[in-house]
This record gives structure tokens, C-alpha cells and sequence, in this order.
């Protein structure tokens, strides 16, 4: 194989893997929404921002900026809808948290555009969130601010 294709082929596969950490990374802050009670369950939906970083299975870590709204669903569920940057990527993905205790949340995303699926767990603690993402391209922590 040539050396342009396998470089071409590393850099899909890292793309690929930052682009699933930023995924998880959102799914992880759609957690957190879930995870407050309900005195706490509409300052949560909305928009929340913030940064952290991703740890691709095949790569280097990277630092990634989101921007996060939830949207109730119910009483203990949100729907989540992410939109991450790295400095080699933009990556948008979608999500479900399901609220697990007076001030956590778990849930699922998934990134269409790369195929990504993962886990986020979330821990809500007034208007901060502490996001934590894994899948199998890579893990992610993330720290988010509601605006």
C-alpha cells in the first residue's frame, strides 16, 4: 500500500475516532440533564457550553469545545443533540439520558456520520455538569456550564 493511502486511511481512522469521542461527549451531557430532580429538571433543559478533552482509541488526545441542548421528554428523560469541535473536526450527534439518582444520569448516543455508538455518565451539580463518554473508538471528559 502506498504511504498516501496509508496516511490517508490513519487520518480517516483518527477523524473517525475524535468524531466518537465528541459524540460520547454529548450523549454524556444529555446525562446529566436527566440526572436532576425535578426541582432541578428545567434549568436543565436548555443550552449548556463547555470544553474538555477527547482520548481517541488510535491517536492522540485532543481538546473539544460543546455546545449541548436538552430537551425534556419526560418526567426522567431528555432527549440531547450535541455540536463538538476539535481542532481536526466538527461533529454533531444526537442522544438519549435517562435520570439515575437525585444528581446523575446515564444514557446512549449516536453519531450517524461516523457510525459511533457509546455510554455517558453524567453528575449534575447546580449549574455545572461533569460529563464522562465512552465507545469503542475512545473516551472523552467533559466539564459543562449552562448559558
Amino acid at each position: 500500500m502506498s504511504p498516501a493511502l496509508t496516511s490517508s486511511s490513519t487520518s480517516q481512522q483518527r477523524a473517525r475516532s475524535v468524531l466518537g469521542l465528541a459524540a460520547v461527549a454529548v450523549v454524556v451531557l444529555a446525562g446529566l440533564v436527566s440526572g436532576a430532580t425535578a426541582a432541578h429538571a428545567e434549568p436543565v433543559a436548555g443550552l449548556w457550553r463547555g470544553s474538555g478533552f477527547v482520548n481517541p482509541a488510535e491517536g492522540r488526545r485532543e481538546r473539544v469545545r460543546c455546545r449541548v441542548t436538552y430537551t425534556r421528554q419526560s418526567a426522567d428523560r431528555y432527549q440531547v443533540r450535541a455540536r463538538c469541535a476539535t481542532a481536526s473536526a466538527n461533529i454533531d450527534q444526537v442522544g438519549e439520558v435517562r435520570q439515575m439518582g437525585r444528581n446523575r444520569l446515564s444514557g446512549s448516543f449516536y453519531n450517524a456520520d461516523f457510525n459511533v455508538r457509546g455510554r455517558i455518565q453524567i453528575t449534575l451539580s447546580g449549574n455545572q455538569q461533569a460529563v464522562t463518554l465512552v465507545s469503542e473508538a475512545g473516551s472523552g471528559q467533559l466539564t459543562l456550564f449552562k448559558r
